[in-house]
């Protein structure tokens, strides 16, 4: 994970992915998401966690649908990368958004994918 964490960061720094306008840095953390390598998911997470998060980029209202893609479309499909999400990225978005977004993740719970319900537990476990 720590060579993961320190490849994200240079690559963000090396190539000023911070000049970009926020759509196309989330549509590269999305896109890390969507690699067949579960290395690369954690790349995008980290990058969702690591760099968008704390400069504001993210917001519950602005990519629950995004999100809810990810598993529908079965990019997120195993426990380790389920919760690697919750942790690192649904629950500080739950956490700084309030309850309108907690609201929203937890009618997660009745979706047929399987990930996705666990999401709308799993994300409330950091808070």
């Amino acid at each position: 994970m720590a060579e993961i964490r320190k490849a994200v960061h240079a690559w963000h720094q090396s190539h000023m992915l911070g000049s970009l306008p926020s759509e196309q840095e989330i549509g590269l953390a999305l896109a890390l998401i969507t690699g067949r390598y579960t290395e690369e998911k954690f790349a995008g997470i980290l990058y969702l966690q690591e760099i968008l998060l704390p400069a504001g980029i993210l917001s519950c209202q602005r990519l629950l649908e995004p999100f809810a893609d990810l598993f529908l479309q079965e990019y997120i499909y195993d426990w380790n990368v389920c919760d690697w999400f919750c942790i690192k990225v649904l629950g500080p978005l739950i956490d700084r958004d309030g309850p309108t977004c907690a609201a929203a993740i937890s009618e997660w719970q009745r979706s047929p994918n399987l990930w996705q319900a666990r999401a709308a537990l799993v994300a409330f476990v950091p808070l």
